[in-house]
């Protein structure tokens, strides 16, 4: 006589073992997968390949910042932190093109001047070289920026003072505020400038002394160690330096 109980526990057992290697295998098989999607994308990266998804993206040079960094705008008030706080309102500094917090002043300098903020605004960190006359021409503007707010200044102190010693000191030490504010250091700018003349110079004479060195090399070649030539080789040609 066959015993009904065994018999239901042994069919239990086998399909239950059936189900569990069918879960097992199939646990693995995407385990297995997901690893080799992670190696192969690894692989790619160590040889410095792009991803496949990955599209080519035309960036702007490295700009000045136009908006003011407040780093003290939070400074003396009191926030309540709960668990469900969302992550922005958490304490710290908040970047809203990373979408990351930072959690003291000199992290979030540093990624709001590092690459992956830089990418994020559209601007790789290459610099646009520009020419002498061209920062001329900005100090020139920033110049006439800071007359124009100075005689805006006068022309508000005349209207509410008149001619007076009050209207002298209220003009000077609106231009003053726009000086300090507006325009740096001329004596900073005036040397640089110097510097980059310099600069200048000394290339043209690197390139001029490379010049007469691969001349000299090429007459040695023809006629041998120790040949100066003739006068008309050491003159320089018409026109030339």
């Amino acid at each position: 006589m066959v015993n009904i109980g065994w018999l239901v526990v042994t069919i239990a057992g086998a399909l239950f073992r059936v189900g569990w290697s069918i879960t097992v295998t199939y646990c693995r098989f995407f385990a297995k997968k997901a690893d080799e999607e992670e190696q192969e994308e690894a692989l790619r990266y160590l040889k410095g390949l792009k991803r496949e998804n990955d599209t080519p993206v035309e960036r702007a040079p490295l700009r000045q910042r136009t908006d003011v960094v407040d780093l003290e705008k939070d400074l003396g008030r009191r926030k309540l932190i709960t668990e469900r706080t969302v992550k922005k309102h958490q304490g710290g500094y908040w970047c809203e093109v990373c979408e990351c917090l930072l959690k003291d002043s000199q992290s979030y300098l540093d990624h709001l001047n590092g690459r992956d903020h830089n990418r994020n605004m559209g601007m790789n960190m290459r610099v646009e070289k520009v020419s002498v006359d061209r920062v001329k021409e900005k100090l020139e503007e920033m110049k006439k920026l800071a007359r124009e707010k100075a005689q805006k200044g006068k022309a508000i102190g005349d209207i509410f003072f008149g001619s007076s010693a009050y209207e002298t000191w209220l003009v000077n030490d609106a231009a003053a505020m726009y000086t300090k504010e507006d325009v740096i250091d001329r004596e900073a700018v005036q040397e640089r400038l110097e510097h980059i003349k310099r600069e200048e110079e000394k290339d043209k004479q690197r390139k001029k002394e490379k010049k007469k060195l691969k001349k000299r090399k090429k007459r040695e070649a023809l006629y041998g160690p120790g040949y100066l030539g003739t006068k008309e080789e050491n003159e320089p040609a018409e026109g030339g330096t």
